[in-house]
């Protein structure tokens, strides 16, 4: 049974779909890390409040589609 349960969650956490909410190493995301006062480690740990995660997607999100070159570069280079 825990063998069950440790291949579901890694089939999960291996999804394209999951993989890819919005790329989080970028330059731009960086900047808008810094910009709402957390860091990339609370981003990974879920510890961000929804009060600076919201607005941290929207920056995010805005950065990456105003940069594709950079963006696809990334995905190529990690493989998605």
């Amino acid at each position: 049974m825990k063998f069950a349960a440790i291949a579901f969650l890694g089939l999960i956490a291996s999804s394209p779909a999951l993989a890819w909410e919005g790329e989080n190493s970028t330059a731009g995301a960086r900047a808008c890390m810094a910009k709402y006062k957390f860091t990339y480690a609370e981003w990974r740990a879920y510890t961000v409040p929804a009060a600076k995660a919201e607005p941290y997607r929207a920056c995010r999100d805005a950065w990456n589609n105003s940069h594709p070159k950079e963006v696809a570069a990334m995905k190529s280079r990690m493989g998605q």
